[in-house]
């Protein structure tokens, strides 16, 4: 094994007879594919559009995946044409020209260097390998067991302290110093821990989930394949996509059959801080916990975001709402990409966020 030292870590290449295989991040794939990064085609290996990717494991996704990139004449004689429009005649680079050669397929204007060991019959889109330790392990399961998370906070405030006492070595759902392996530890641990803390059939849908993960997982990372094993790994990623569809599905469906969230009790006084929210000519009903967000059509009446949290002091939810609320611009407003954790700024940069509109209070 060849090993060289890249701006993001270590990229290994695997020599083995007739074969070269790159071990690498996905933005170091497009980097060494010369694709376009979460383009139309995202994959470095095939032609399936992004639009494409929640069908995984279907017939026609299997179709698919046999219309594999190839390092062939024509795409470097389009590389060669668009390139020539570009630095001959003073092309833009995102000019109507490039897009209509390039777009459909997520190539860009660049030469591979991969493309001399073509005259030796090597396809170097063949070389890229699914990467399990940051796409599935630290990007699926690390997704899905937060998102388990909120499911159970959504449902009884002590769920998630019933799953940190189910045997585990540590305050799992802090997530604290997790790298990729602990994540691998949880997919495999996760299931006796997670059983009952939900009502069916919520229950039974979320462990059939995490059951058919964990035995992907386990046939992705076998060491020898033969026959039988790849046969049966074909059916894993069928039953994945099709467990994961029927999840959605639900979601979906009827309202009347979701998970039942135990509604927290009424005051029996009138609570001064419920009807400063609510104005009179602009009242608001209870909002749905289904729902992503609930906003007033009106602006009579807005409220001053600065005296926000005095106004709610006491109340958990509003906590560090300014800090937050700012991260959240600014990751926005910057356009960094979301990996399912909030990019963390410094005091100084939340600062640069303000609030030019907030209420001047007489």
């Amino acid at each position: 094994m060849d090993k060289t030292l890249t701006r993001e870590g270590i990229l290994s290449v695997l020599l083995l007879p007739g074969e070269t295989f790159v071990l690498a991040e996905y933005p170091e794939k497009v980097l060494l594919a010369t694709i376009k990064y979460f383009g139309g085609c995202p994959c470095p290996r095939c032609f399936v559009e992004k639009s494409q990717i929640p069908e995984m494991g279907t017939k026609a996704d299997m179709r698919r995946r046999k219309h594999v990139r190839e390092d062939n004449k024509p795409w470097r004689d389009k590389i060669d044409t668009v390139r020539q429009w570009i630095f001959g005649k003073g092309g833009s680079v995102t000019g109507e020209h490039v897009n209509r050669n390039l777009k459909s397929k997520s190539w860009v204007p660049l030469r591979n260097a991969f493309s001399k060991l073509t005259a030796f019959g090597f396809n170097l889109f063949s070389m890229f390998v699914p990467d399990l330790l940051h796409e599935v392990e630290l990007g699926v399961v690390k997704s899905l067991f937060i998102h388990t998370l909120r499911i159970l906070q959504a449902y009884a405030s002590d769920a998630i302290g019933k799953l940190d006492e189910r045997r585990f070595h540590a305050t799992v759902s802090e997530m604290k110093k997790l790298a990729a392996h602990d994540f691998e530890d949880i997919l495999q641990c996760l299931l006796p821990v997670l059983e009952g803390l939900l009502p069916e059939p919520h229950n039974g849908i979320l462990l059939d989930l995490w059951f058919t993960l964990a035995t992907w997982h386990a046939d992705a990372k076998l060491r020898i394949h033969s026959s039988s094993t790849v046969q049966r790994f074909t059916s894993a990623t069928t039953e994945l996509d099709a467990t994961a569809t029927a999840k959605t599905a639900e979601d979906r469906g009827d309202q009347s059959e979701t998970l039942a969230v135990p509604a927290a009790p009424l005051p029996a006084t009138p609570n001064p801080i419920v009807e400063t929210l609510q104005p009179q000519d602009d009242e608001l009903p209870r909002t749905h916990p289904c729902l992503h967000h609930h906003i007033s059509e009106s602006k009579r009446t807005p409220l001053d975001v600065y005296g926000f949290p005095a106004l709610m002091a006491g109340d958990p939810a509003v906590e560090g709402f300014l800090p937050k609320l700012r991260s959240h611009l600014l990751s926005r407003i910057l356009k960094l990409l979301y990996d399912g954790d909030e990019t963390q700024f410094s005091p100084q940069e939340l600062l640069d966020v303000t609030f030019e509109a907030s209420v001047k209070k007489d």
